[in-house]
């Protein structure tokens, strides 16, 4: 039986707080979480983001194991000028088509 991995991430939105899950499973790229209902992938609860993810094992044959919860840090941008940013934006390459 395989292993799926939860990472729950949480972060204020507005003036409430919202969750975000990333499932890793052994050879898959890290995966986040969706609502069947409307395609969202922030959860109003921590319970309802593990039974999604306690769904999806349970679906693949697989057992879950829970990570630890961090916060999300917003993210800035910065001019490439001055200093390495780590935002994602600023990481993205572009490549010509020719």
């Amino acid at each position: 039986m395989s292993e799926v991995t939860l990472k729950v991430t949480n972060r204020k939105r507005g003036t409430t707080e919202v969750y975000e899950g990333t499932v890793t499973i052994s050879g898959v790229r890290p995966t986040k979480l969706v609502r069947k209902s409307d395609g969202g992938t922030e959860f109003n609860s921590k319970s309802a983001l593990t039974a999604t993810a306690n769904n999806f094992a349970k679906s693949i044959g697989a057992s879950i194991s829970q990570g630890t919860a961090t916060k999300k840090q917003p993210t800035t941008l910065q001019s490439k000028t001055r200093s390495s940013s780590t935002s994602k934006a600023a990481k993205a390459r572009v490549t010509s088509t020719r």
